[in-house]
């Protein structure tokens, strides 16, 4: 399997209908890239086992968690973009977005490591979401994606 970069022509190879786009940009890492420890702020704000959970006293609140938890990411974002401006913001968004839904499990009582390896695709075909039709959405776009869901071809 050929390694991930910058120009790799890649699809979704877990798909339907694989797509093919172009790596414009690969970031290994978003802690370094963000200059902040994004992933230790996941576990504070999901993981209920962490010793520094921000909810541990009170877990009765779960039904208002949501809007804090969104306050709480606007706030981390706006700081790592008041320190960067030329951060990616949708990188930002991708990272919270994809770890909820793919490293936090059973309601926060299990939470995976969270992931850092992301990249820019720029979709000339677009792929499906596990269905047999593409998704429109995606062709002549670039979006941030997970790397280990991208494969090279």
């Amino acid at each position: 399997m050929l390694k991930i970069k910058r120009g790799s022509l890649v699809c979704m190879g877990r798909r339907s209908i694989k797509g093919q786009g172009l790596v414009l940009d690969r970031i290994q890492d978003i802690n370094e890239y963000a200059d902040f420890d994004l992933s230790e702020a996941f576990y504070k704000l999901y993981d209920m086992n962490h010793p520094e959970y921000f909810w541990k006293s009170d877990r009765s609140r779960a039904p208002i968690l949501y809007g804090e938890r969104i306050d709480l990411k606007s706030g981390i974002r706006d700081t790592i973009l008041s320190k960067n401006p030329d951060i990616d913001r949708a990188l930002l968004d991708e990272f919270w977005s994809y770890n909820r839904a793919y490293s936090c499990l059973k309601g926060g009582s299990k939470v995976l490591k969270p992931k850092t390896d992301f990249c820019l695709v720029w979709w000339t075909k677009a792929p499906s979401e596990y269905t047999p039709m593409a998704v429109s959405g995606f062709k002549g776009k670039s979006l941030y994606h997970h790397t280990k869901m991208l494969k090279s071809l």
